[in-house]
């Protein structure tokens, strides 16, 4: 086993949308008993591994309520777990109830859930869901119900436009080769799983349709793993970074702990091992991309630890305006397109207060690399001077005087 180097960070991403309608299009059709109407939307990362509409064929379960979950409406039992399977008309996609949901005055609440399963004991706050070995066979669970500002669905408006949320979390892999590195390496898997013996991943649990949390059992954790087979195998070329290499799991019901998840990357037939951040926190419905904000974060920390360094250095040893420059010139270039907007608005902050000669520039550092923590899943922020009682022995009185 070896450990595969490499400095990582996050970028969170919200789930964008795409709809099978304008809600703006829904019409009232009539006043009497008529039939539920369904149309979907899915929040979505556009990523490939991802639904982001739903095709001819998809089915979702419904749970057809006067309001709470588990309040069946007008007390029907057959609304409960009610299939709905997507077909094709001119281009668009209509959905076909089994039974067919007929509404009448009483208002409707409906719940979805994705993939529809067939089950006689069904609990919308408790459907199954399971991650595949073969990351390729993990279904994408969702979970949803009215979009927010719909009127109330009942025979005067049957139409529903349902906002459908991932209930997984997706985590991506880009990796290229050191500098100075040279041979072919070629990328054939990517495992993630628990270290030996732990339990922080799950590979079952339930979903609550209600909210899309999903409660983990732990009894098979310790062997919760799912790995993706490249059917074609990635090659790493020079210091380019290769394409996203993407793969689900259930959220953790915390922060990961120090080495609590390991990913495993086959190389060359040979296993290199890179462990997850600890305080790392996964969430449903984001995707995680460990990769390219390496380079420009970690030459902000060189650039702080050699700036800090130079203050103790003679007149004569200092850097020259000139090297300063071109040391702040090289990081800029990778934030602009790399860094979050958070970071690169604080580093804005920072040229313009040291331009103006604020006095209080080095606690601007300090935000942004407390940003950056925050970019590579670290959310718990410190107390202001930690990171800068680093470099300063005297912190509060710089504190005192930036107040």
């Amino acid at each position: 086993m070896r450990n595969l180097v490499l400095f990582t960070s996050m970028i969170l991403s919200f789930w964008g949308c795409s709809s099978d309608k304008d809600f703006g299009d829904l019409e009232n059709i009539g006043w009497n008993e008529k039939p539920l109407q369904i149309t979907t939307r899915i929040l979505t990362t556009k990523s490939t591994n991802f639904i982001q509409e739903f095709k001819e064929g998809s089915m979702l379960g419904l749970q057809i309520t006067s309001g709470t979950v588990d309040d069946l409406y007008n007390g029907i039992s057959t609304y409960k777990n009610v299939s709905v399977k997507a077909y094709r008309v001119n281009g668009k996609i209509r959905w076909q109830q089994s039974p067919e949901v007929i509404l009448d005055s009483n208002e409707a609440t409906i719940y979805a859930y994705y993939p529809y399963q067939e089950d006689i004991n069904f609990n919308a706050r408790q459907i199954p869901v399971k991650l595949a070995p073969n990351a390729l066979e993990t279904d994408d669970y969702m979970y949803g119900t009215h979009a927010i500002g719909q009127k109330a669905v009942n025979s005067t408006s049957p139409l529903v436009l349902l906002s459908m949320n991932h209930a997984l979390s997706l985590i991506s892999f880009q990796l290229n080769l050191s500098k100075g590195k040279t041979g072919a390496f070629i990328i054939s898997s990517v495992q993630i799983g628990n270290k030996p013996g732990g339990t922080t991943l799950v590979s079952e649990g339930t979903l609550d349709i209600t909210t899309g949390d999903i409660i983990g059992s732990t009894a098979r954790s310790t062997s919760a793993s799912t790995v993706l087979s490249l059917t074609n195998p990635v090659t790493l070329i020079n210091e380019k970074y290769c394409d996203p290499m993407r793969l689900m799991v259930i959220p953790p019901s915390g922060t990961i702990g120090t080495g609590d998840v390991e990913t495993l990357f086959t190389i060359n037939g040979e296993t290199y091992k890179f462990d997850i951040p600890a305080n790392t926190q996964w969430e449903k419905g984001k995707k995680y991309l460990y990769d390219k904000r390496e380079k420009p974060y970690e030459q902000f920390i060189s650039m702080i630890y050699t700036i800090m360094e130079d203050t103790k250095k003679s007149q004569k040893e200092k850097m020259s305006e000139d090297e300063m420059i071109q040391m702040i010139s090289e990081f800029s270039k990778g934030l602009t397109l790399w860094g979050s907007n958070r970071v690169v608005r604080k580093w804005l902050k920072y040229r313009k207060n040291s331009i103006q000669g604020g006095t209080d520039s080095l606690l601007i550092l300090e935000d942004i690399l407390y940003e950056m923590r925050r970019d590579v899943g670290l959310k718990k922020r410190m107390k202001k001077g930690d990171m800068l009682s680093f470099f300063i022995n005297d912190i509060d009185t710089l504190i005192k005087k930036s107040n």
